[in-house]
């Protein structure tokens, strides 16, 4: 729903950064990582 709303993408799955427990705001589903949004102009 946030994709389609706002008309973003993920821009950025940082590699270095550690496991950080969460839930992904997309699919309600557990998630290990973060991810960067962005839109494209």
């Amino acid at each position: 729903r946030v994709r389609s709303d706002l008309n973003v993408t993920i821009r950025c799955i940082p590699l270095d950064a550690d496991d950080e427990p969460g839930t992904c705001i997309i699919s309600g589903q557990p998630s290990r990582r973060r991810v960067v949004f962005g839109k494209a102009y």
